[in-house]
């Protein structure tokens, strides 16, 4: 993980008290994770509003 990945996610603990969701985390590179993660805590948007955001299916 790349110091401002690790960052954004240090970030988004101390403001939302908890981790970003991991299944929807997993898809995506370093680079999307932290972008995904810096909109979240600038804009208080939810991640399903995200333009990688994609329904996963449940089995």
């Amino acid at each position: 993980m790349n110091p401002r990945l690790k960052r954004a996610y240090q970030s988004y603990i101390e403001k939302f008290g908890e981790q970003p969701p991991k299944p929807y985390m997993s898809t995506l590179s370093e680079y999307e994770q932290e972008e995904v993660i810096n909109k979240r805590i600038r804009t208080n948007t939810k991640f399903s509003d995200d333009k990688y955001y994609k329904k996963i299916p449940v089995r």
